[in-house]
């Protein structure tokens, strides 16, 4: 179901109900941050804030598809550079290490592989002028007032 009157904050289409991605903000609950309208659930530890944050079905395949992209790096990195190292060069930590999918090249490679997938990822969506979810308003106001990602406690 469209959303006519929305638009989709990341590319600018009609929104879809069924795609509002919630982004879930926490805070101390000691300090009874304002919640701005939203939905909050209380804590003895940490209030929770959910923003609802207005997107279009492409965009919501689009970021489903940006997570498949940074986890496959993972382990076409640490299969990549094992193969790709010249072993001639190596440091000696590295050529003991070379042996294996639990060797340092191929925990070196993981790493390589995300960080490069992630570049990429951000070098597209600046260069298609995709906005970004953590510059939606409410976003950006909530976080003004004191409210954080923490995951572990989301």
């Amino acid at each position: 179901m469209e959303q006519p009157d929305v638009p989709c904050w990341q590319c600018g289409a009609p929104a879809r109900a069924a795609c509002t991605r919630y982004l879930k903000l926490t805070a101390a609950a000691k300090r009874r941050l304002e919640a701005f309208g939203y939905e909050v659930k209380r804590g003895r530890r940490f209030d929770v804030l959910r923003v609802p944050v207005p997107r279009c079905a492409a965009c919501q395949a689009r970021n489903r598809l940006t997570i498949a992209i940074a986890l496959c790096s993972l382990p076409i990195g640490a299969m990549a550079l094992p193969l790709l190292w010249p072993r001639t060069f190596s440091p000696a930590w590295l050529q003991a290490g070379h042996e294996g999918p639990l060797g340092n090249l191929a925990a070196l490679g993981a790493v390589a592989g995300f960080a490069i997938a992630v570049a990429g990822i951000a070098l597209h969506r600046r260069l298609s002028g995709l906005r970004s979810l953590n510059d939606y308003p409410a976003i950006v106001t909530v976080r003004q007032a004191g409210w954080s990602y923490d995951h572990a406690h989301g």
